[in-house]
């Protein structure tokens, strides 16, 4: 009888800062289902990858789970797979850190199962050419791709029943294609597919192989997936299935045909990730462009035989495609460079805790959207900029400058060509960008470890005409979760709205006389200017009681009566003490016609304020609803106390204003279907302005900044 290889494997990762109820539910429908059917069918053999941030959770609340993993260890069962402890996306962060990432993870499986894995798991599948490298240097032998990375290299679907090898520097490495077949029928299809794609794989040499390799929560986490694999017993059915036919079907773990099998031969892949993922890094309205393509190809029946041409996009692009995904990237570069630099005059055990945090922080998930990215997530986003925030707090309390005076440094951040003012104090640390009217991109409360302007943007998405044309889903079966579209609440289109600016803190508006807060919520208020569009002149200068930034502008601004150039400074005064932040306002017009306009400041406060529970709004001493708009006149201060982390941020304003406030919402999607997500608050004070020729206006805004804020009022 003809045979064929057969190798399986799993992938389970949940990222760092989700719920433990979310943890839990996924533990509890899938990850521990799944091994303890498994250990039924001890000649189903499977090489398994669980991140080490998952793993740290499961032996923290599930210890008795590392028994049994360890079981099916010792019987030759299952294999592990290292990966990045963390799971990062390798190429995204500093080649030393790939290495440190794979060789935590390897240390702690050996610590706590004995073994020493040489196969491991790359983070959503994205791979560059130059990655075996520091693969082979952490000791890792082979990985496991798509299908589509070798296509795209040339490959032939026929020539995929096997491993290649590619190298870098000399550096070989194996590389398992996925098939791409099996990971949209495995567990959407009958059983009984997976054994006619295999037995077309059979062969006489017997040294054919068929690659499987997916999210273990597929099997249960996924929508109407547990009932379908455990419930209505997919699951076991296709254990059985395959069992029932081991005569010619010869189960591997990926490790034993690396070892055991020779490669199909050497090949060098382009820079690719999944299929989906290539099209989710793509500008939104190219996506409509490329689903549109593709759903042509597909009618013309042209799409399977010429996809290895149809690439999409680059995972990298995530980054350009939102601005908030790369500044949260370079502030993990910056944390990683300072942790180099300062390494020599760091003690172990310090360096070891902020190599930690660093690690952490570079976990994959909100770098990226697509349907798994966490960018949408606020206590995902929050929660990785919370651990790269605590890594640089850590190293400055070592370094004994947490207690130093005001440090300035001058440079291009975040890689868009125009310098950003960095600003650390003893407890605040700004990021300050003149080429966006010198708004405050970022703002890290270093005690507490948040970035307080964390905040997304609201923005078209790909899928959103999805969610105003949805498809028929009325069809009966389980369908990959790629084909679903559900929705968690009515009315979400009605949300589907676009900003045409960066949302910060002191983002500064001149709106038309009156405008109403339902049209700026909605985006249509009238502005006759959003000076953030501007690039402001700047310099900053030493002062008795820390440092002081002055940005300048001269925009011009088009009114109903024409024209009128403006003179724009704003001057951010940062007091060694760190207890608030001033800034000082002045508008002078030297043109000939008169500005008649509303003055406005913007504050975007992001995932400090999630959720919105868990915070409090105090308008003059009043409280008032985080998740409603909201307009209060004649107001000189307003409070937002964070209960979760016990802090609170107070602004003051110099001439009473009237202030706008509203919950920033995007319609995103996720495994579980469209939803709104409430992203953080947004704060506006407001003054009416009319400047006549020559005339000058002027207002200052104080921020205040208390950690252990329900101590402090005790």
């Amino acid at each position: 009888m003809n045979q064929v290889k057969f190798c399986f494997g799993i992938h389970n990762h949940q990222p760092v800062g989700n719920f433990g109820w979310v943890i839990e539910e996924a533990y509890q429908k899938s990850y521990l289902p799944f091994l303890q059917l498994l250990s039924r069918y001890p000649d189903f053999r499977i090489s398994l990858h669980f991140t080490g941030v998952l793993l740290e959770w499961i032996k923290q609340y599930h210890p008795d789970m590392f028994d049994l993993l360890g079981s099916l260890i010792n019987r030759r069962q299952v294999e592990l797979l290292t990966g990045g402890m963390y799971e990062p996306i390798l190429p995204a962060i500093p080649d030393r850190d790939k290495r440190g990432q794979i060789e935590m993870q390897t240390e702690f499986i050996r610590r706590e199962f004995g073994v020493t894995p040489i196969g491991m798991w790359l983070a959503e599948r994205v791979w560059e050419p130059t990655l075996p490298i520091h693969l082979r240097a952490a000791g890792v032998k082979y990985t496991i791709l798509d299908d589509i990375h070798f296509r795209y290299s040339g490959l032939c679907a026929d020539e995929l029943d096997g491993y290649y090898l590619t190298e870098d520097q000399g550096a070989a490495l194996g590389l398992f294609p996925i098939a791409k077949r099996l990971r949209y029928t495995i567990p959407f299809a009958d059983p009984d597919a997976t054994v006619s794609y295999l037995r077309g794989l059979a062969g006489g040499d017997g040294h054919r192989l068929g690659v499987y390799a997916d999210d273990g929560e597929k099997f249960g986490v996924w929508p109407r997936t547990y009932e379908h694999c455990f419930v209505d017993g997919w699951l076991e059915r296709f254990l059985r299935t395959i069992s029932e036919n081991l005569d010619w079907i010869e189960m591997l773990t990926f490790g034993e045909a690396f070892a055991q099998l020779p490669p199909r031969g050497r090949v060098y892949l382009p820079t690719a990730s999944y299929s989906e993922m290539n099209e989710w890094a793509m500008p939104a309205d190219v996506i409509e462009h490329y689903d549109d393509f593709v759903h042509r190809l597909k009618e013309l029946h042209l799409f399977d035989a010429h996809e290895a041409f149809i690439k999409g996009g680059y995972w990298r692009n995530f980054q350009t495609k939102y601005a908030e995904s790369n500044l949260l990237h370079k502030r993990m570069l910056y944390v990683s460079e300072l942790l180099e630099r300062s390494r020599k005059s760091l003690t172990l055990e310090d360096y070891e805790s902020a190599r930690q945090l660093l690690f952490a922080g570079q976990c994959n998930c909100p770098y990226w959207h697509g349907v798994f990215g966490g960018l949408y997530l606020p206590h995902l986003r929050g929660a990785v900029y919370q651990e790269t925030i605590a890594s640089e707090a850590l190293l400055r309390r070592s370094l004994g400058q947490a207690k130093s005076g005001v440090m300035v440094e001058v440079a291009d951040f975040d890689c868009d060509g125009a310098d950003e003012i960095i600003v650390t104090g003893k407890a605040q640390k700004a990021f300050i960008a003149p080429a966006l009217g010198g708004a405050i991109v970022e703002l890290d409360q270093l005690d507490i470890a948040k970035n307080l302007v964390d905040v997304v943007s609201r923005r078209k998405e790909g899928y959103h005409r999805k969610l105003l044309t949805p498809p028929d889903t009325a069809a009966a079966g389980t369908k990959s979760i790629h084909d679903l579209v559900l929705v968690k609440e009515d009315g979400l289109e009605k949300l589907l709205l676009e900003d045409n600016y960066r949302r910060a803190f002191f983002v500064d508006h001149l709106f038309s006389p009156g405008e109403s807060l339902e049209r700026f919520v909605l985006s249509h208020a009238a502005e006759l200017s959003v000076l953030t569009a501007h690039k402001y002149d700047h310099r900053h200068e030493s002062t008795s009681q820390g440092l002081a930034v002055t940005l300048t502008a001269a925009p011009t601004v088009a009114t109903p009566l024409g024209e009128v150039q403006i003179e724009s400074s704003k001057r951010f005064r940062f007091a060694d003490s760190g207890g608030s932040i001033v800034a000082q306002y002045r508008l002078h017009n030297p043109s000939s016609a008169t500005l008649v306009a509303d003055f406005g400041v913007e504050f975007g406060c992001g995932s400090f304020t999630w959720p919105p529970n868990e915070s409090e709004l105090r308008a003059a001493g009043h409280p008032a609803d985080l998740t409603a708009p909201l307009s209060i006149s004649n107001c000189r201060e307003v409070l937002l106390h964070s209960r979760l982390y016990d802090f609170a941020l107070r602004w003051r304003v110099k001439s009473a204003a009237e202030w706008w406030s509203h919950p920033l919402y995007t319609v995103s999607l996720s495994e579980g279907g469209f939803e709104k997500v409430m992203q953080g608050l947004i704060l506006v004070p407001r003054w009416p302005i009319r400047l006549a020729p020559g005339e000058s206006w002027e207002t200052e805004i104080t921020l205040d900044f208390f950690t252990e804020f329900s101590q402090r009022k005790s």
